[in-house]
């Protein structure tokens, strides 16, 4: 098997891209009140702390930790909510191991980066904790899904990784990284990212002509994103991905107040 520099950053990236294993709590459950005293959402730490760093809150209690707004916001978030104002436990959803979580996205994320922004939003939901084990479990089922719609919609799954265009447009996409903030990029990160630039083309080229021959590429449009296009009902797409997992996985320690048709009306 012959493999293409463009798959040999696509596995750079990926490898890149995986989620750390952190030994914090994902779910903080830090308390954001209105200042009329109205419970508006829960929140990590690090994001309360924005806040008080800001002189945007206060702090009212240590245990549970609550912060209290010091300005009138536009609304009062997600008080109408209970999902959102229930504390949620740090363990797997699925098994209930509380060792090596993760988060995993319910609706993938390479579809919903593409739906417009007043659903992309309103991603916390779909947004669950998993371990690594039950994680990788439910990777085999979800690419069969992934591939099930791509037949659907008839567009290739991996056609990105195929197409000598994407590895052009990488390059350019590198390139205009260097030329807008090279003085900010130390020289070691340089040669790295001009190496990088070298095995997506196959060749040394200098950063101009890179940038000449990606203006005659054409964009380059994902299989997700053809899907989520073609798709007439989001909702229902929505729906179909948390019931895929629900049914395949089996989770026995969801969220509180979690459902499948969750601000689906």
């Amino acid at each position: 098997m012959i493999f293409t520099p463009c798959f040999y950053h696509i596995i750079i990236e990926k490898i890149m891209s995986l989620p750390h294993l952190k030994e914090e709590k994902l779910y903080g459950n830090c308390k954001v009140l209105h200042p009329d005293g109205t419970l508006m959402f829960l929140c990590a730490r690090k994001r309360a702390n924005w806040y008080l760093n800001r002189n945007l809150g206060i702090i009212v209690s240590d245990n549970p930790f609550t912060i209290q707004l010091s300005f009138t916001p536009k609304g009062k978030g997600n008080s109408d909510d209970p999902y959102y104002i229930n504390g949620k436990e740090n363990h797997c959803v699925v098994c209930g191991s509380k060792e090596n979580l993760t988060k995993h996205h319910v609706v993938p994320h390479c579809f919903r980066k593409h739906f417009p922004e007043n659903i992309k939003s309103r991603s916390s939901h779909d947004v669950v904790i998993v371990c690594v084990d039950c994680h990788q479990i439910y990777e085999k089922p979800a690419l069969e899904l992934k591939k099930q719609l791509a037949s659907q919609h008839n567009v290739d799954l991996n056609h990105q990784k195929n197409d000598v265009n994407f590895n052009i447009k990488k390059a350019k996409n590198y390139v205009r990284s260097i030329i807008s903030h090279g003085n900010n990029i130390p020289n070691e990160r340089k040669e790295k990212i001009n190496k990088i630039i070298t095995l997506l083309l196959g060749k040394e080229m200098t950063y101009q002509e890179v940038l000449e021959i990606s203006e005659s590429v054409e964009e380059i449009t994902d299989f997700s994103e053809v899907v989520v296009s073609k798709c007439e009902d989001l909702k229902e797409f929505i729906k179909m991905w948390r019931e895929h997992f629900v049914q395949t996985m089996q989770p026995k320690y969801m969220p509180d107040y979690w459902n499948i048709n969750h601000r689906l009306e």
